[in-house]
């Protein structure tokens, strides 16, 4: 990664305090999950993203993120936006206007629907993904100009209906570290209301 990234390699880490290291403190892994965008299909307004989801690791969390657009009008690979590195507060409260729903947190054992930027919580429902990572989910995100449901395996866990809804825009999916997932049957439909 310092190839990579050279001194900007410090964004993953904080120093903490603590009684250990010479003083008083210790590097600590700040985050750097994995961001799949898909840059070649954004979204309409009104969309539909379905993909079968099994777990294959314990530890958590997946989201998928979506209407993903900067807040400038830009596209998010725009050079003018700042560098991303994978944490959290670059999503969620940063330059980027998006949604995102995170799942498969089975001590949580909800999945959430944020909006950014901000990362408010619109809605919590039951995370049914995690009830058995054996078990192949299907799921859908589907967002009809200002409502968007949330549904497994055909039974819908959630609808919100946003005020100020954000248009369509790229989507992709999330993994924090250490998380793993096999991913497949992805199919995206815009559609005209």
């Amino acid at each position: 990664m310092k190839q990579k990234y050279g001194k900007d390699i410090s964004r993953y880490y904080a120093n903490v305090a603590s009684n250990e290291g010479p003083d008083n403190s210790e590097t600590q892994f700040l985050g750097g999950s994995f961001n799949i965008w898909n840059k070649k299909f954004p979204t309409a307004s009104s969309f539909s993203i379905e993909f079968d989801f099994q777990a294959l690791y314990p530890t958590p969390l997946h989201m998928i993120m979506f209407s993903a657009w900067g807040i400038n009008g830009s596209g998010i690979f725009d050079e003018k936006l700042p560098l991303r590195y994978g944490l959290s507060t670059e999503l969620m409260t940063g330059q980027l206007n998006n949604y995102r729903i995170s799942y498969f947190e089975p001590q949580r054992k909800t999945a959430n629907l944020r909006k950014a930027p901000g990362r408010k919580l619109l809605l919590e429902g039951n995370d049914i993904v995690s009830a058995d990572p054996r078990k192949t989910y299907h799921c859908e995100i589907r967002k009809i100009e200002d409502q968007i449901s949330y549904i497994i395996d055909g039974r819908t866990v959630f609808i919100y209906k946003d005020d100020k809804p954000l248009a369509g825009g790229y989507w992709g999916f999330r993994l924090m570290p250490c998380a793993s997932g096999a991913y497949d049957n992805i199919k995206v439909y815009n559609y005209n209301p």
